[in-house]
């Protein structure tokens, strides 16, 4: 069999069991998956690609499906100790804008997606906010006190609270994009800022809440009446945070003092999913990193619910598949959850991995809804989950919905909102669930 993509030539045997192709600057990730379609009929019983190490961008998420697929053969996908595979946008330089702060500026090409994150090697860095982090604000009071028997009211609190003396400042209205986390009794919730009334101290949002706030009492509650504000330019105050102007593309960045970013390299993401298969079959993933992908929370978003069940992207998705398996591979900086399995994803594991820099938890399994599908015989062991719940604090470390037949086992957690949750949502259908340490 002779393909060509190109400038490389493929020339395979038609009888041989396995195939190993290279991918490089001259054969794709894209071209990959062209001759996977290319070839759906061969009898190859294993395609295996060998990435190349260094960095394999690409301008839209990797996504495969049946039509790379076949339930006669394995497709491989194995990496360098350094090959990269991300969808961001790598910052190519600072300049030195305030020495005595030691705050850096960039300016963004103007064709650069809104993105949720920073990460400096694979670290994510703190989104300017007050008040600084392991500090808070505490709400004084419901807009409407009246929310448990009046609806009306109900309604209102869902999109406002009544904060305290000067904590918020009328200032953040000009900003680009100023955000609210407020925490509730199992949830916080994330909110664009719409309005600030200085007469009745009342901070508006354009997105609620999915219960009042309020609802839980505030001091002496799990959620304390706490909440702060995000990406407004007064909080850039501390080394290792950041702020963008998306109205005029700069990205300003304090460090420590004498610390310079251009030693180091610095992404922003650009989508919400790094790879995603969906009908994909007999997919195996090994010794590959894949990095950075933003969180969704848009203007008129519910952004709240239990373990962040509300969200709706992953940095690696695998929905409706069947015998896949992800081993010994990093999965760094998901704005939502690392992996997400769903659908009727059948006869799939998450092994030895290093899942970390998560604005929310690590690995999902299912939905709240069984109309998407039940996923089957998941397995997932001897994984590293390491620092979540950066951008929604409720986060969950291995979040399990509708699911059967799950094994949880020798997994080691750490820096992470909550412990491992088997459930969430009423009437939760989950069987034959290991979990173990």
């Amino acid at each position: 069999t002779m393909v060509v993509f190109g400038l490389f030539l493929l020339v395979a045997s038609a009888c041989a069991s396995s195939v190993t192709l290279p991918i490089h600057a001259n054969f794709t990730i894209s071209d990959a998956l062209a001759y996977l379609q290319a070839s759906a009929d061969s009898h190859h019983d294993t395609i295996r690609f060998d990435l190349a190490s260094g960095l394999h961008r690409l301008a839209q998420p990797l996504r495969i499906t049946s039509a790379h697929s076949s339930p006669h053969r394995q497709v491989v996908w194995h990496g360098q100790a350094d090959t990269v595979v991300t969808t961001a946008f790598q910052v190519p330089s600072f300049t030195l804008l305030d020495p005595n702060k030691n705050v850096w500026q960039a300016v963004l090409p103007s064709n650069i997606s809104a993105f949720t994150d920073l990460y400096r090697n694979t670290t994510a860095l703190t989104r300017a906010r007050t008040p600084n982090t392991g500090s808070y604000f505490t709400w004084k009071q419901p807009y409407c006190p009246d929310f448990k028997t009046n609806t009306t009211c109900a309604q209102l609190d869902r999109y406002r609270l009544v904060y305290r003396g000067d904590d918020v400042q009328e200032s953040w209205l000009s900003e680009s994009n100023a955000q609210c986390v407020v925490y509730h009794g199992w949830t916080a919730s994330r909110h664009h800022i719409s309005d600030i009334d200085t007469a009745s101290a009342t901070m508006t949002f354009s997105n609620p809440a999915d219960r009042p706030i309020g609802f839980w009492a505030n001091e002496n509650s799990e959620g304390g009446g706490r909440y702060f504000v995000e990406n407004v330019r007064g909080a850039l105050d501390q080394a290792n945070e950041w702020y963008y102007d998306a109205t005029n593309y700069t990205l300003l960045i304090q460090l420590a003092p004498g610390d310079n970013p251009n030693q180091d390299t610095f992404f922003v993401p650009q989508h919400a999913n790094i790879v995603s298969l969906v009908n994909a079959t007999n997919h195996a993933f090994d010794s590959l990193q894949f990095r950075y992908a933003n969180f969704q929370c848009g203007p008129t978003e519910v952004c709240d619910k239990q373990s962040t069940s509300w969200q709706t992207t992953a940095g690696l998705a695998l929905e409706n598949v069947r015998d896949v398996t992800v081993h010994n591979c990093e999965v760094a900086g998901s704005g939502a959850y690392g992996v997400w399995i769903n659908g009727t994803s059948h006869n799939v594991s998450i092994s030895g991995n290093y899942i970390h820099d998560l604005g929310s938890g690590a690995i999902r399994v299912g939905s709240e809804s069984p109309s998407l599908g039940v996923p089957r015989l998941i397995e997932i062991s001897d994984n590293t989950l390491y620092r979540g719940g950066l951008s929604f604090p409720s986060g969950t470390p291995i979040l399990i919905q509708k699911a059967a037949n799950v094994t949880v086992q020798h997994n080691e957690l750490s820096y992470l909102p909550t412990l491992v949750s088997q459930s969430v949502g009423a009437g939760t259908l989950l069987t034959q669930a290991t979990l173990t340490t």
